[in-house]
């Protein structure tokens, strides 16, 4: 189902503590928002997103700083 919406699963975990599994993907921000949704809508899911930074794209949202 993702992939139709043209998001990337790239990897996925089962977890301890407050959350039971991540998911790591890639798509647009619409794509993977749309996908969560969906995913949602089935029951019994919730969702928290984080979007995550390559440590040479964090370095360039810091040059913007100054």
């Amino acid at each position: 189902m993702a992939g139709e919406l043209g998001v990337t699963v790239k990897s996925f975990y089962w977890t301890l503590g407050n959350y039971d599994m991540v998911s790591i993907m890639e798509g647009t921000a619409e794509a993977v928002t749309s996908a969560l949704m969906k995913v949602g809508s089935l029951g019994n899911v919730r969702s928290q997103t984080l979007q995550g930074f390559s440590a040479d794209e964090f370095k360039q949202l810091v040059g913007h700083m100054s």
